[in-house]
């Protein structure tokens, strides 16, 4: 289906606009890996910095759609709100790293004035750091329902409209991920990164107001094409207010599983592709990429669909079952690493490519779905176009108000509580859960649509109850990406078997809050070794020498040594080689608390 002909033929300015809505989208997703970065330095964990940033971006973006939509309908003037908008993101990017540094002797007052827990330091510096980005993350947050105000001139063609803009902002945020985590932070460094992100957010400003200024930004660019639409009537539906409500609190619920899955992925993906800031890039772009198309795909269909209710029930139950599906591609993916490793190890950026590929397996049909609700949600929820800013500002709303409960819940609670597996099958029953809600909702004939699908869902449900694949601990925490040449010549069947029947035996297995941490007895030894994310950290006989020298030579070089700090706990030997001088404390700094459970394991060691 092509788009509507007078909406190809837009005119230069409209087009410009448009062009500089995509770089905002690049610029938002530069500050996203650019902040995450910098808050790996002030949690020390990448779990907390990710759940943060994602917090704190999608409470910016649902505050200011929000509060935008309840007033941009008014306006006649759209576009210059549009500039001044941009030129704040700008400035305010360029005080965030001065902000975040000022915050720490704060954070020091706060620790020595309470002796708070990590976790609960942890949540102290989240709602420290979340104040800080809410800023400039509403102001992002308020140019969807601003742009959407100004480009929406026909009713049914407002799909295609609002899908459009969503996909070409998300698009500009592909581009922005990429190039930041692989180009721009190893090239430039955080400094001048946020230095050329904020400048393209000033020169956005500063182009679209002197647009305005000469007069060539005509406010009504055409005279809006009104199709009346009752309040219970969408995209040709007749749907009752209970269906119409239950659509944007859905798309809501849709994007708390949306986070859930974005967490819980990157926590799977670390085990295999390792837990740097590249690994965090690659599947942020993968999952962006699924969403700019999902949105593109549906925009273009959307304004045809005689029933985009039904429509989004049956996405949001497919969304459950391919991530369903993804449970039992986990398994696959330590092999599937090394066989695009033997072909591909030449080259750095072809072993990036291959983990693009990984994490297009996992997460590309479930994200082309995801991405592929906004359009629907959009045509449902827009009677008219004298609403259409407040409409959109109110699903975007709530649904990034559900992103923010499911990055902070899957980060803080989830995980931690229930692990990665299950948190993941909480998402998948909650995609379910809502078909299964806004199809017992709907207008459609009993016979003809509502039991066929309704059954159909239930049978779904019980049989993926039934056939929930084993999560084996061994296979998780094989740490492919660091052992990966130790396994090239095996074929699939030989390298399953090294980690499962072939295994050493796991003693310890925890989704912590930051990493996944085990300990393993050697088959063929006395041998103890500990796992964070798969890499082998500390062991019985191995690593003796390096942990006892760790903690013994700066003691013997040390003249005065009654106070000793050690950071890491590990197997807890260097605390124990630490404990043999005469100390009057010793104070130990862990991240992880998965790791000090772990250490009992080798307390024939660490004595």
């Amino acid at each position: 289906m092509n788009p509507p002909r007078d909406q190809r033929k837009m005119g230069l300015v409209p087009t410009v606009v448009f062009f500089c809505f995509l770089l905002s989208g690049l610029s938002s997703l530069i500050y996203e890996v650019l902040w995450m970065r910098m808050l790996i330095l002030i949690f020390g964990s990448t779990t907390f910095a990710i759940s943060t940033v994602l917090t704190a971006f999608m409470g910016g973006l649902a505050l200011g759609s929000y509060l935008c939509g309840r007033f941009i309908d008014r306006s006649r003037h759209p576009i210059p709100i549009y500039g001044v908008l941009e030129t704040g993101i700008g400035i305010y990017a360029l005080l965030v790293p001065t902000i975040f540094s000022s915050l720490i002797p704060l954070y020091q007052a706060l620790w020595q004035a309470f002796h708070l827990s990590f976790y609960l330091f942890s949540l102290m510096q989240f709602v420290l750091v979340t104040l800080v980005l809410i800023l400039p993350t509403t102001l992002m947050g308020a140019t969807l329902p601003i742009l959407s105000k100004y480009y929406s001139y026909r009713q049914d063609k407002l799909g295609w409209t609002i899908g459009t803009l969503y996909a070409i902002n998300t698009l500009g945020g592909i581009l922005g991920t990429f190039l930041s985590g692989f180009f721009l932070l190893p090239t430039l460094g955080v400094r001048m990164t946020t230095f050329w992100a904020a400048s393209l957010n000033l020169l956005i400003g500063i182009i679209v107001l002197l647009l305005v200024k000469t007069g060539k930004v005509q406010e009504k660019v055409r005279v809006p094409v009104e199709i009346e639409i009752s309040p219970v009537t969408a995209g040709g539906e007749q749907l009752s207010r209970v269906a119409l409500m239950l659509v944007p609190f859905g798309f809501g619920l849709s994007g708390f599983a949306s986070m859930v899955y974005e967490v819980t992925w990157s926590r799977v993906l670390a085990l295999i592709l390792d837990s740097s800031t590249y690994a965090f890039t690659i599947m942020l772009t993968t999952f962006l990429v699924g969403i700019a198309l999902g949105s593109y795909l549906m925009s273009k269909a959307i304004d045809r669909l005689p029933r985009p209710l039904l429509a989004f029930i049956l996405v949001e139950g497919t969304i459950g079952a391919s991530a369903f599906l993804g449970l039992f591609l986990f398994a696959e993916l330590p092999y599937l690493f090394v066989v695009l490793y033997r072909f591909l190890s030449d080259s750095l950026n072809l072993i990036f490519f291959s983990k693009f590929l990984l994490a297009f397996v996992v997460m590309f049909l479930p994200t082309l779905l995801i991405g592929a609700l906004f359009p629907l949600v959009v045509k449902l929820y827009t009677p008219n176009l004298n609403r259409v800013g407040r409409s959109i500002g109110e699903v975007y709303s709530l649904n990034t108000l559900g992103c923010i409960l499911g990055s902070f819940s899957s980060g803080f609670i989830l995980v931690p509580l229930l692990g990665i597996q299950k948190s993941i099958l909480l998402a998948i029953a909650l995609n379910f859960f809502l078909a299964l809600i806004l199809l017992l909702a709907s207008p459609y004939r009993v016979k003809a649509v509502k039991t066929p699908l309704t059954v159909a869902i239930l049978v779904a449900t019980l049989v993926m109850g039934l056939s929930l694949p084993k999560w084996n601990p061994s296979l998780m925490s094989s740490g492919v990406y660091m052992y990966v040449r130790f396994v090239l010549d095996l074929d699939r069947r030989q390298l399953l078997d090294r980690y499962t029947k072939d295994a050493d035996p796991v003693l310890f297995y925890k989704e912590g809050y930051t990493s996944t941490v085990s300990v393993h007895k050697s088959k063929t030894s006395e041998n103890v070794y500990l796992k964070v994310n798969g890499k082998v950290e500390a062991s019985a006989i191995g690593d003796m020498p390096t942990q006892i020298l760790l903690g013994q030579i700066p003691l013997l070089l040390s003249r005065n040594h009654e106070n000793v700090l050690v950071i890491g706990l590990g197997s807890g030997v260097t605390v124990g080689s630490v404990g043999t001088f005469s100390t009057k404390s010793i104070t130990v700094v862990e991240l992880e608390p998965a790791v000090v459970e772990a250490s009992k394991y080798f307390s024939h060691v660490n004595h």
